[in-house]
């Protein structure tokens, strides 16, 4: 594994940023064991103290959290739920697409397959003042206090002037049906997901909890046990190809309160896997147009997390 030093270091060897391409990067986790599967950036709650996320149980709603590097430009970014719906968008975006035609958006239009922001503009620097960060078009409720992990990536500016939108990132929530490969049989199942593979399997240990390496085929095996924060860190990072290693940093800090949460308050073993490229398309899919036709690539890391099992 990795040191978490030379981890942090390496970031521009492990994602390179030109400055004549328009790099969109996202990451997003799909927890298996809800009622129907849900792509997320953040678990909706409240973070305790001792670092444990207090749900909102009333929310099933789930979303990645998509950042902008490279060259500066303006264009339209177009997100499609492809087996779903919609349930949060921040910011909101210029129009829906249900199939039966455009329309304006609103926050009660749910159930819209694609979602349409126009005139997005991307631009190197920060802000001068910290509360220009703040969007204004809406409030980011239950996931805000994992607002702050996203801002710290170090990537461009986006503006929506259709939203009153200023920030470093676009958020959304949707829905998903069948996952090429997954089989869900609901928690607890000792199956993983029908994954074959590399994962990570948490599970509590008293107040705390434990990170195992482990490879599946049929039945998780043990290859290292008693993993450490930055060879948690490590083994996502070499999931998450393109993604910066801020970025992969951003993304633990969120979902690492909601797996001490699922171990220690709830009891259970959890595996955590990632999704393929064909697998991650199923759940949605992103195109950005810039106007001035730069060249765009792509960088997406989507996470399974589901139980195997309870302590």
């Amino acid at each position: 594994m990795l040191p978490f030093l030379y981890f942090a270091l390496a970031d521009t060897i492990v994602a390179p940023i030109d400055l004549q391409t328009v790099h969109v990067h996202e990451w997003g986790v799909i927890e298996l064991d809800l009622s129907f599967p849900e792509a997320r950036g953040a678990r909706w709650g409240y973070l305790r103290p001792n670092g444990i996320l207090e749900p909102w149980t009333e929310y099933e709603v789930e979303a990645p959290v998509i950042w902008f590097h490279g060259a500066p430009c303006t264009g339209t970014l177009t997100i499609s739920s492809e087996q779903g719906y919609f349930t949060t968008m921040l910011p909101r975006p210029d129009t829906l697409w249900d199939g039966e035609g455009e329309r304006m958006a609103y926050p009660a239009a749910a159930g819209s397959q694609t979602a349409v922001w126009r005139d997005v503009r991307v631009r190197y620097g920060g802000f001068e003042a910290e509360e220009e960060l703040l969007p204004v078009d809406s409030d980011p409720g239950g996931f805000g206090w994992a607002i702050p992990f996203w801002r710290r990536v170090d990537s461009n500016t986006i503006t929506v002037p259709g939203s009153s939108y200023l920030d470093t990132f676009i958020y959304y929530e949707c829905t998903a049906g069948d996952i090429p490969g997954i089989v869900n049989d609901g928690p607890g199942g000792e199956d993983a997901w029908g994954y074959t593979g590399e994962a990570l399997l948490f599970a509590p240990s008293g107040e705390e909890v434990t990170a195992s390496l482990v490879t599946v085929d049929g039945t998780p095996e043990e290859v290292r046990r008693d993993l450490s924060r930055s060879d948690i860190l490590s083994v996502i990072c070499n999931w998450g190809g393109d993604l910066k290693s801020i970025e992969i940093l951003a993304l633990w800090e969120t979902w690492e309160p909601a797996v001490r949460q699922r171990c220690v308050m709830g009891g259970e073993k959890v595996l955590i896997f990632p999704l393929t490229a064909e697998q991650t398309e199923s759940v949605s899919r992103i195109t950005f147009e810039p106007e001035d036709d730069q060249p765009v690539e792509y960088a997406r890391l989507f996470l399974a997390m589901g139980a195997i099992g309870f302590i």
